[in-house]
């Protein structure tokens, strides 16, 4: 029975990482469709994908640019912090490494938040 509980654990945390990059890509499209909702501009950069202490799994740095779209009359400070906060409290292990904002004078214009997700695949993103 231990043997089991270990096992449907792993499982579990399996589900936790990206199964591939075609799953991360799918993930980054529905982040730019929620920054859309919360009229914000979304850009991303990929790192360079690293060996996990993991077998077979990879970490990958995620640079996320937010910005507020002109004429916007929202809190986009607001929003930014909500786009951040559902983000790592997804079902994948997300976390932010690096953050920083941006102010013209008038609140917060942009946002750039490195995030460090994992990737469970043999096939780099590089490749």
């Amino acid at each position: 029975q231990m043997n089991e509980l270990a096992n449907n654990v792993a499982s579990a945390d399996q589900r936790r990482v990206f199964r591939d990059y075609q799953g991360l890509a799918t993930w980054l499209r529905e982040k730019g469709k929620y920054a859309e909702q919360l009229e914000l501009g979304f850009a991303y950069t990929l790192g360079s994908a690293v060996p996990s202490r993991i077998d077979d799994m990879y970490e990958l740095p995620i640079r996320i640019t937010l910005s507020t779209k002109e004429g916007v009359s929202t809190s986009s400070y607001l929003s930014m912090l909500e786009f951040l906060r559902r983000t790592v409290s997804t079902l994948y292990y997300v976390e932010i490494v690096a953050a920083g904002l941006q102010s013209e004078g008038n609140g917060v214009t942009q946002t750039e938040a490195t995030l460090r997700v994992w990737v469970h695949s043999k096939v780099s993103a590089d490749e």
